[in-house]
């Protein structure tokens, strides 16, 4: 993932604090489409940012709507 690496570049692991997913599709898409970004995208991203965030005082927050 491209914002992973560039984001280990320039800071060290364990120095982020906070991670927000906040992204998602709904209504006339096919249950392909939002099983993969509301559930894989957030998935993906927050496997490939969990080095760089302090284990004891960071936090991912996943945002969604209805």
């Amino acid at each position: 993932m491209v914002a992973a690496l560039k984001l280990g570049a320039k800071h060290a692991p364990g120095s982020i604090y906070g991670l927000v997913n906040n992204a998602g599709l709904g209504f006339g898409r096919s249950t392909e489409e939002v099983v993969g970004v509301n559930y894989f995208g957030p998935k993906n991203v927050t496997m490939a940012l969990l080095p760089l965030l302090n284990p004891q005082t960071g936090r991912v927050v996943n945002i969604s709507s209805a």
